[in-house]
């Protein structure tokens, strides 16, 4: 048995291979066929993105001894495959972490071959041909998604015109902004379980009738930042309590990403898979913001809230701060291996445009440019005959009395061609 996210395929309760049984009634069964000579091969794998160097050492050593046993039966095995599960390093920790392999390509190599060879010298018998299946190793570095950052989803970002909200009837908005006012750094903690209690009372009185939305509105605005407050002066204390530590990741920005996580990095909604995640230009600028990635999906689980860092798991990823009519663009690293062609079309977002670049002698060039699916390429997979939707449409206008009719089935028949995501307006 493997470990890492996909450690049950392999152990007795594994989907795959046969049991030391299975094994011997296929070879009497080849024997009985006249097919043993047939039996060139013996294979083994116990799962992929092994993080532990131990667990392949024992399966190649279980792998070598079998070998030895079947080879001795004068069966002409030759080549031994050693299967797939070579691991890679995406969070740079170089551990057992989910996201890491304790071990080098090769200290594997090294390991295998040893191995391999130790048993077989030990049996007498004669040393095989290795075969690997290391898919993941060989193909998750050549393949990288970027995407642009649409908006910015941040309470910073709220502007509010507080001469135009009437709160002295309302002593809870002015307890709350007396709070926000007079927080600091020996009061946080006081102060910030007060503003909590206001706003529960807040919330009670508008849903009694006796709160103004614009009050309410004005209300919840300072609790934003009385936290906010709260949580930079918690900072300057030798122990920050989960308390604060959790309100902060409630206060994480949100950045909405042109991209599907369902279509693009399936792995990590499905298993929790953690890719490398980064900005990719401004790399000169310190980074000013900490925020959360959201895919443009209609799905709440198309969001990143797990990010990989050296020694731990981050909940956000640093990023700067967006400027007006600049484009600003996120990588996400490392999704060679399986992504592409695992993505599915969920909420109708096709595949994405693709650019293969080249690298020649320390130069790049761009090899191809391959276009992402239209509306059209993905509506027909869902079996709709788009010709015969423009029909129907075309009919509806034209016994419409709409002036713009004809301004609308030309927009209706063109968004066919349209990229699924968003196009650049910059």
């Amino acid at each position: 048995k493997g470990s890492g996210l996909w450690e049950k395929s392999g152990g007795h309760s594994s989907k795959f291979g046969l049991t030391t049984m299975q094994l011997l009634q296929s070879i009497e069964w080849l024997k009985e066929h006249n097919l043993l000579s047939k039996l060139t091969l013996l294979h083994f794998h116990i799962g992929s993105q092994i993080t532990e160097i131990r667990k392949i050492k024992a399966a190649i050593r279980e792998t070598a001894r079998v070998y030895g046993k079947v080879v001795k039966m004068g069966i002409p095995i030759t080549y031994l495959d050693v299967g797939g599960g070579l691991g890679v390093d995406y969070d740079g920790s170089k551990t057992s972490s989910d996201a890491s392999v304790n071990y080098t390509i090769s200290e594997y190599a090294n390991d295998v071959v040893y191995t391999i060879k130790e048993v077989c010298d030990e049996e007498n018998v004669a040393h095989p041909c290795i075969i690997t299946e290391s898919g993941r190793a060989l193909t998750t570095h050549h393949s990288m998604l970027v995407m642009d950052v649409r908006d910015l989803i941040s309470e910073d970002r709220t502007e509010l015109d507080e001469q135009k909200i009437d709160i002295d009837d309302q002593k809870v908005i002015a307890e709350l902004k007396y709070i926000h006012e007079n927080i600091s750094v020996k009061n946080f903690r006081e102060y910030y379980h007060d503003a909590v209690e206001k706003r529960d009372e807040m919330q009670s009185l508008f849903n009694l009738g006796m709160l103004p939305i614009d009050c309410r509105a004005y209300g919840e605005w300072l609790y934003q930042q009385v936290s906010q407050k709260a949580v930079k002066y918690s900072k300057t204390a030798k122990f920050v309590t989960d308390e604060f530590v959790e309100l902060e990741e409630k206060l994480f920005n949100k950045i909405v990403c042109n991209f599907s996580v369902f279509q693009s990095i399936p792995d990590h909604w499905a298993l929790d898979q953690l890719f490398p995640v980064i900005p990719i230009h401004r790399l000169n600028e310190r980074p000013e913001h900490k925020a959360t990635i959201v895919d443009i999906t209609c799905d709440s689980d198309g969001e990143i809230e797990k990010f990989v860092d050296l020694k731990d798991i981050k909940e956000a990823l640093e990023i700067h701060a967006l400027k007006p009519d600049q484009p600003y663009y996120i990588g996400i690293l490392m999704i060679g291996s399986y992504q592409d062609t695992m993505g599915d079309v969920h909420n109708l977002f096709g595949t994405v445009n693709q650019i293969q670049v080249m690298l020649e002698q320390d130069k790049t060039k761009i090899a191809s440019i391959q276009k992402g699916e239209t509306c059209r390429d993905t509506i027909s997979m869902f079996g709709y005959d788009v010709e015969a939707m423009q029909v129907h449409v075309k009919n509806m206008l034209e016994k419409s009395d709409m002036q713009n009719a004809l301004d609308m089935m030309d927009l209706y028949n063109d968004s066919f061609d349209d990229y699924t995501y968003l196009t650049p307006d910059y």
